[in-house]
């Protein structure tokens, strides 16, 4: 039977983690911290009598003094863990500030039953999570930001799906209709003009037809002028996805030139500055791990791209990842914080057993808290997840939604897998599909390559750069490092597409086994 409390292997692991640990037994007596916990009590100058290991941390939770606030913080958080003790929750997780003299800080605390052993134990996980929340208030901000911006304007402005399906409209819209969204969507545009049927030169017509900006002069029924414009939102790759609708009254055409100019501006600002932040999320630097070598590139077709990769190094195992997931805007940005946060609380949440890390069961993870945060039917991720056991160079992967295969790179040709699955979206959710692993030696001088649709379907004027030429450079490229190769690989790609624009982002991975 597993043993926690003489199993080296999985104090070393939890002694790795940046995450403090403590385990509790069912009277809330601490019987094991982890490094971490030792470091944070240490670094803040906390009582080992009270958070160390023989310390009873439900007595000093219920004994906290002080500001109010505190004390109701720490009440929550020990009513939390009885809960959990007592099995009247699987789990508890509270998200609280504990500001240090330096800075602001946040953490979440996660507490889970303990698996293993013969009596009832439960984890009490202590996160840093200063950072995620900073970036989260910041895009709060941001998008806030952006419907103020619209809403504090005077002039009436809708944002409609091809079709006419209306989607968004600011305050000033509502105001003048005198109706609320879900109103507004049940009437034909021009109704709520006072129109009987289209204007005979209906600039949204138009506009979507030429995916140009169009605009015409109509006259209502009451007397009144207005000049309606439509700006067609399309794709890099000239979609069309909605139009925006701006109908104000000719008099006031200067003003409002110069007030939406005022605002593209700062929203292209805002979209740098969330380009920025979506970069600062990337691994900085790559592990660096004996008899292996690995590369990435990552180039956005947008102002925010939609891909991501990254690295989780554990003791003898090496994560790796890569994601394409909906949308190149704010919600593609939240869509990889939700990922990347929901790995790490899948690893902190599960890391009691020798062998915790299966890519199908982080999937299926992912997909059931996807589910649980109901995020809007049209998102999803695109992913393939893996582990490299970096003593025997064993790799297990699953991948849920990404079309093409990772390759695998060898003396004698390249290999592709079959162990695809659905994105991970409410859809799959519902479905109950099961994913599969995949599992493979990387043997001396082998490469492991990972992309995401981005580089296959860029088109230039005449064809698709497709897999058999990223194939055929491979093969030629196979004696080279990782580096040389993504050299070759971009250099083979621009001079492909030539002045054609990017019509996705490009993302790729490769793992090298070197004899270093």
């Amino acid at each position: 039977m597993f043993n926690f409390w003489t199993n080296i292997s999985v104090k070393a692991v939890l002694d790795s983690l940046s995450v403090n640990i403590a385990v509790l037994d069912d009277k809330g007596i601490i019987k094991y911290v982890n490094q971490a916990w030792i470091d944070f009590a240490h670094d803040n100058g906390l009582d080992p009598q009270e958070c160390g290991v023989g310390a009873d941390y439900l007595a000093v939770l219920d004994n906290v003094t002080g500001h109010l606030e505190e004390c109701a913080k720490a009440l929550k958080a020990a009513e939390g863990i009885k809960a959990v003790i007592t099995g009247e929750k699987e789990e508890f997780v509270f998200e609280y500030a504990c500001d240090s003299p330096q800075q602001k800080r946040w953490f979440e605390m996660k507490v889970t039953t303990f698996i293993g052993g013969h009596d009832r134990h439960v984890v009490v996980a202590h996160e840093n999570i200063t950072d995620r929340k900073k970036q989260e208030q910041e895009l709060k901000t941001m998008k806030n930001f952006h419907n103020s911006i619209l809403d504090n304007l005077e002039e009436v402005i809708v944002y409609l799906k091809p079709g006419f399906n209306l989607k968004w409209a600011n305050q000033a819209a509502k105001k003048y209709f005198s109706l609320s969204l879900e109103e507004m969507k049940t009437q034909p545009c021009y109704s709520k003009f006072g129109l009987d049927e289209h204007c005979s030169n209906c600039p949204i017509i138009k506009s979507e037809q030429s995916k140009k900006r169009e605009e015409a002069i109509v006259e209502k029924p009451d007397g009144s002028t207005w000049l309606i414009k439509a700006i067609p939102d399309c794709s890099s790759n000239g979609e069309l996805k909605g139009i925006i609708e701006v109908a104000l009254d000719i008099t006031q055409r200067k003003r409002v030139e110069r007030q939406m100019k005022q605002v593209v501006n700062r929203l292209e600002e805002q979209f740098e500055k969330a380009g920025q932040l979506h970069d600062q999320f990337l691994p900085n630097k790559m592990p660096q791990i004996a008899g292996l070598t690995l590369g990435t590139y990552y180039a956005p077709a947008d102002r925010l791209g939609g891909d991501f990769y990254n690295f989780i190094e554990l003791e003898d195992k090496l994560i790796f990842y890569v994601s394409d997931v909906s949308g190149h805007d704010l919600s593609g940005s939240m869509l990889n914080i939700f990922l990347k946060e929901t790995i790490n609380s899948y690893l902190i949440a599960n890391n009691q057993t020798e062998d915790f890390i299966n890519p199908v069961d982080i999937i299926e993870f992912i997909n059931n808290h996807f589910n649980e945060e109901k995020f809007p039917d049209d998102y999803f991720i695109c992913l393939i997840i893996g582990i490299i056991d970096v003593n025997t160079k064993e790799i297990k992967f699953s991948s849920a939604g990404m079309q093409f295969s990772p390759l695998l790179i060898k003396n004698d040709g390249i290999s592709t897998f079959s162990c695809g699955g659905l994105p991970i979206s409410n859809t799959s959710f519902d479905f109950g599909f099961e994913y599969q692993n995949c599992q493979f030696k990387l043997a001396e001088k082998e490469i492991f390559f990972l992309y995401t649709d981005g580089l296959i379907e860029q088109n230039n004027s005449s064809e698709m750069y497709g897999e058999e030429r990223l194939q055929n450079l491979l093969k030629e490229d196979q004696d080279s490092n990782p580096n040389d190769i993504i050299e070759q690989i971009n250099l083979d790609f621009n001079d492909f597409r030539d002045e054609m624009p990017m019509q996705d982002d490009v993302t790729y991975m490769l793992i090298q086994h070197d004899n270093n």
